[in-house]
């Protein structure tokens, strides 16, 4: 025996002098003629060759030199180690696998490949493999209990090619619909546990992808992630209407630590501004990358996740970008970290995060967001909203080197909490960011706005910020100042240390220092609280009843009555002093000369004590007061 490797040529004749130690395809119209030669050179044609066109070599083969004239089909394989070939699935399942174990599927579609007849029961795999991607059942026995032809694999990734997709679509509604193809890809990722990749091309979908782990293995464990080429090179084209694009669903039930989940590098596009593009729920960590998501009501849409990392998310023309919140089960997002968004054009906002504990906002643009004035008023319109965190625990957020351009409506970042959800005290980082106006008619009311009616505290830091304004179409403006603070029991706490850069100083905030006691402001001429932080309120009755002023610095003034050298007492309420706090009391206004003391400070409350200096007017004059804090340990 001889062996050695063969040279294959296509031919439409054999040659006079063939070549040694060759296989030669012979074409003459659709009839297929095969030959093999010896090391001599000697052709030797092999019977029912025509029912094997395009066979494919393999390896080496032993040939014997006293090998008869014609070899059978079945001796050639044997030797040359020929794969026989079935050209679509139909052909492949009406093979023996006893006599034929390995096939090369050679379709002119993304299905090709080689299959290995594997003995067993694999009825549950060929149930689950409605498209035949990787097992086919032989049609004598198609459940597969006796057994199937196995898609020979390096790796446990799922194509989508071998589920018959066809990427053809130019955009949304055009092409061949490929949802039962895609549909069919994740259950079978779903149910053998193997990631899924969707290959490069665009394909049409007209129905919502689900990704339901739950409704495969339970509630806990390893969720199969889904991986795209790039959002340049997969994209998915979904048809007006569909609710949502890919809809993952972790667990039953919210807050399961066992589900883990990625996805990334797709681009998921549609129309009409409905529904979700990339929707997650019930996820314990999810990791999201590079997905570029246009056209939805909510471009990414995470709920009950406890927590996820959104890596270069590109959502524009939506109405919401990045939409977080408590889903159905109402777990509050524990940690949300977006780095390096870019969330523009969207009708609403660029993101919008509810219930969060912990939000990080690092790098990237949110821009051209929430032009829509006709559908949405100037309270939901904005560039990035952090609502009500604090609702399931101390929170925090930390947005950080952001790039703001062109938002309208309420703020470039607006920070709200009310009394009815947020229970817990937050702490917010906004570092280093630019903050810009284009528009002459589009524009956001403040840079940033800091909202709170609770009586939780909120510690807000500004530092290393740049606020203003490039070109000449937007005029600035003292009612539309940088930075904004709306606090009803003041309690935010806002710290400017100096390092931010405003470019206009009639748009300047009149804040230095914040407290949980008002505005402290210092200036080259002087220190103290700035406008807002005080208030007014007026005696009734007589000069020794009660007033209620429940703020850090304010004016008092008195009832009407005649001056009296006799000492005097009433007592101001305010619910900001504290026992060990320092309170000062001054004269403002009044024709008399008053002698004023502050004689008892205890929490809630503190007395003032007065008198004149001899004069009896009959007139109302004003005392100023100033709280300070002060401890005794």
């Amino acid at each position: 025996m001889t062996n050695f490797p063969f040279v294959g040529y296509k031919v439409t004749s054999l040659p006079a002098s063939p070549s040694a130690n060759a296989l030669y395809y012979v074409l003459n119209g659709s009839v297929v003629s095969e030959y093999v030669t010896d090391e001599a050179g000697v052709a030797r044609q092999v019977k029912d060759a025509a029912s094997m066109p395009g066979q494919t070599l393999r390896g080496n083969a032993d040939v014997s030199d006293a090998a008869p004239a014609d070899l059978t089909l079945a001796q050639v394989r044997s030797m040359l180690a020929i794969i026989p070939q079935a050209p679509d699935l139909a052909t492949l399942a009406a093979m023996d696998g006893s006599v034929t174990p390995v096939v090369l599927l050679n379709t002119t579609d993304g299905r090709r490949g080689v299959f290995v007849w594997t003995s067993g029961n694999l009825s549950s795999f060929v149930t689950t493999d409605t498209r035949q991607a990787v097992y086919v059942a032989p049609s004598a026995a198609p459940t597969g209990a006796s057994g199937a032809w196995v898609r020979h694999r390096d790796h446990a990734v799922l194509h989508s090619r071998w589920f018959g997709t066809v990427a053809d679509s130019t955009g949304v509604g055009l092409g061949t619909d490929n949802a039962a193809a895609l549909q069919a890809l994740f259950n079978a990722g779903l149910a053998w546990g193997e990631n899924i990749h969707i290959d490069k091309g665009k394909y049409r979908s007209t129905a919502t992808l689900t990704f339901d782990k739950s409704a495969v293995s339970g509630d806990n464990g390893f969720v199969p992630s889904i991986f795209g080429h790039g959002p340049g090179d997969t994209r998915l084209y979904f048809d007006t209407g569909v609710a949502t694009g890919i809809d993952v669903i972790g667990s039953t039930s919210g807050g399961i630590f066992g589900s883990f989940f990625v996805i990334a590098d797709l681009y998921l596009k549609s129309s009409g501004k409905t529904g979700n593009g990339l929707k997650i729920d019930k996820v314990a960590f999810c990791d999201v990358r590079r997905v570029r998501s246009t056209g939805w009501a909510n471009g990414i849409r995470l709920s009950d996740v406890i927590s996820s990392k959104l890596e270069r998310p590109y959502c524009d023309s939506n109405v919401v970008g990045i939409r977080g919140l408590k889903g159905t089960d109402g777990v509050p997002i524990n940690a949300v970290h977006i780095v390096s968004p870019w969330c523009g054009s969207n009708d609403r906002a660029g993101i919008e995060i509810n219930d969060a504990a912990t939000v990080n906002l690092r790098g990237g643009s949110v821009e051209g967001n929430g032009s829509d004035t006709v559908t949405y008023s100037a309270s939901l319109r904005g560039g990035i909203r952090l609502l009500e965190q604090g609702g399931g625990g101390h929170a925090s957020a930390i947005i950080e080197g952001v790039y703001f351009e062109n938002n309208a409506g309420t703020a470039d970042l607006f920070v709200f909490a009310s009394t009815a959800v947020s229970s817990y005290g937050k702490s917010v980082a906004i570092h280093g960011n630019s903050f810009t106006r284009l528009s002459a008619t589009t524009f956001t009311t403040n840079n940033v706005l800091i909202q709170n009616s609770t009586t939780i505290k909120t510690c807000v830091s500004l530092k290393g910020n740049g606020f203003g304004n490039l070109g000449s179409a937007y005029t600035e403006d003292v009612t539309r100042k940088y930075v904004a603070v709306t606090d009803t029991n003041n309690m935010v706490s806002l710290i400017d240390d100096g390092s931010n850069m405003y470019e206009a100083s009639v748009a300047t905030p009149a804040i230095g220092l914040r407290h949980q006691s008002g505005l402290v402001q210092t200036t080259p001429f002087g220190m103290g609280y700035a406008a807002g932080s005080g208030g007014t309120v007026t005696q009734a009755t007589s000069r020794t009843t009660g007033v209620t002023l429940n703020k850090p610095t304010g004016a008092i003034t008195l009832v009407s009555a005649a001056g009296s050298a006799t000492y005097q007492t009433f007592t101001v309420t305010n619910s900001l002093v504290a026992a060990d706090d320092v309170v000062r009391v001054c004269q403002k206004s009044g024709t008399d000369k008053y002698e004023i003391h502050v004689t008892k400070v205890q929490a809630g409350s503190f007395d003032v004590t007065f008198r004149t200096t001899g004069g009896t007017t009959t007139e109302q004059p004003v005392f100023s007061f100033t709280m300070h804090k002060g401890a005794t340990a």
